[in-house]
C-alpha cells in the first residue's frame, strides 16, 4: 500500500472489509474483529482501521466495533456516539441496542438505559442478557417489585433459569426477605450445583437469618470453588470473630488480603483482629497498610484507632494523640458526606 496516500488506505480498508461482509468471512449480525486484529490482518494501523470504519456509513458492525474500542479505552462518550450512529443505520440492531444501553446504565443515566433494555426486550423476549440488566436496574433504582416481575417473566419462559434465579435472590436479599431468598438460591443450585456467586448469597441470606453457623457454611464453600472469593473469606472472618473464634477469624482475614492486597478494608480487619489478639507488631502493619489502600471511607476511623490503641500500649501517648485526631477528623468528614 502506498504510505503516501492515507486516504486511499482508509477507502480500501473499508472496502475490504464490506468484502469480507459479502462473502461471509464476517457473518451479517456477527461481531467484526478487534480493531486490533483487522489491523494486523490488513497491515495498517489501529488508527487507520478506525478511520476506515467511520468513512463508511454502511458498515453498522464497524460502528460497533467503535464503540467497544471507546468503551475500553474508557471514553464512554464516544462509546455512546458510536452506538448510536449504529442504530441510525439500523434502528433493530440487537448488539448495538444493548451496548447503547449498557453504556448509559454504566453511566448513571438509568431512565436512558431503560427505554434501550426495553425496545430490546420488545424485539426479543427471550434475550437473557437483557433481562437480567434490566432486572438489575431496577434494583439500582430499588424498585424491587418491578425487577422481580422482569425475572418472573424470564422463568416463566424458562430463560437462562440459573442465573436469573439467582438475580433473584439478590433483589430478595436487598429487600431483606432472606427466607425467600434461600429458597431461590436453593433452586439455582439445584440446576447448576457450581453456580458461581450461589454459596456466597446463600451465606448473606442465613447471615441475615441469624443463621452464622449456615452462613460460615456457604461461604466457606464459595471459597473452596472460586479461591478468588475474597468477599466470602471476609464475611466468614467477621462471622469468626463475632463467635469467639479469633485464631481463625485471623486465618481467615489473611487469606482476604491474601487474595487481594489493596482490599484495604479486610487490612484494618485484620490489624483490629490481631490487635485484639496481642500482637501489636502485627497490628501497626495491617493498620498502616490499610490506610495506604484507601479503604471505605466510613471504616477508615478504624485504622488511626488502631494505631493510638498500639501506641497507647507501647507508651507514645503523643503519637497515639495524633492518631485519635486523625480518626476524629475522618469521622467528621464522612458525616458530611
Amino acid at each position: 500500500m502506498d504510505e503516501g496516500r492515507p486516504l486511499a488506505r482508509f477507502q480500501l480498508v473499508a472496502k475490504m472489509i464490506r468484502d469480507k461482509i459479502s462473502d461471509g468471512s464476517y457473518p451479517i449480525g456477527s461481531r467484526l474483529p478487534s480493531i486490533a486484529s483487522l489491523g494486523a490482518d490488513f497491515r495498517v494501523s489501529h488508527m487507520t482501521v478506525k478511520q476506515a470504519l467511520a468513512t463508511d456509513p454502511e458498515i453498522v458492525e464497524g460502528y460497533m466495533l467503535l464503540g467497544n474500542f471507546y468503551k475500553k479505552l474508557k471514553r464512554p462518550e464516544d462509546a455512546i456516539a458510536a452506538y448510536r450512529d449504529a442504530l441510525a443505520r439500523d434502528s433493530e440492531h440487537q448488539n448495538a441496542l444493548f451496548s447503547l444501553a449498557l453504556a448509559y446504565k454504566d453511566e448513571g443515566r438509568l431512565d436512558e438505559a431503560r427505554v434501550g433494555f426495553e425496545r430490546a426486550r420488545e424485539l426479543d423476549p427471550r434475550n437473557g442478557k437483557v433481562l437480567w440488566q434490566l432486572a438489575d436496574l431496577w434494583m439500582r433504582k430499588r424498585d424491587f417489585a418491578r425487577a422481580e416481575a422482569i425475572i418472573a417473566d424470564a422463568l416463566e419462559r424458562k430463560v437462562d433459569e440459573h442465573r436469573l434465579l439467582l438475580k433473584l435472590a439478590e433483589s430478595r436479599i436487598e429487600a431483606q426477605r432472606f427466607d425467600e431468598a434461600e429458597q431461590a438460591l436453593k433452586t439455582a443450585l439445584e440446576k447448576k450445583p457450581d453456580l458461581a456467586v450461589a454459596h456466597f448469597d446463600l451465606g448473606l441470606a442465613y447471615e441475615g437469618q441469624g443463621q452464622t453457623a449456615k452462613a460460615i457454611e456457604s461461604y466457606e464453600r464459595e471459597l473452596a470453588s472460586n479461591p478468588k472469593a475474597y468477599r466470602a473469606a471476609f464475611n466468614a472472618a467477621k462471622l469468626l470473630q463475632r463467635a469467639g473464634r479469633a485464631q481463625e477469624a485471623i486465618a481467615h482475614y489473611r487469606k482476604t488480603v491474601e487474595i487481594d492486597p489493596t482490599f484495604g478494608t479486610g487490612q484494618l480487619f485484620l490489624a483490629k483482629a490481631l490487635y485484639d489478639a496481642g500482637d501489636l507488631t502485627g497490628a501497626e502493619e495491617w493498620a498502616r497498610k490499610g490506610l495506604t489502600n484507601k479503604p471505605e471511607p466510613r471504616m477508615a476511623p478504624l485504622g488511626h484507632y488502631v494505631l493510638a490503641d498500639v501506641y497507647e500500649r507501647q507508651g507514645r501517648a503523643a503519637e497515639a494523640r495524633r492518631e485519635i485526631e486523625a480518626a476524629e477528623r475522618l469521622k467528621r468528614g464522612s458525616q458530611a458526606r
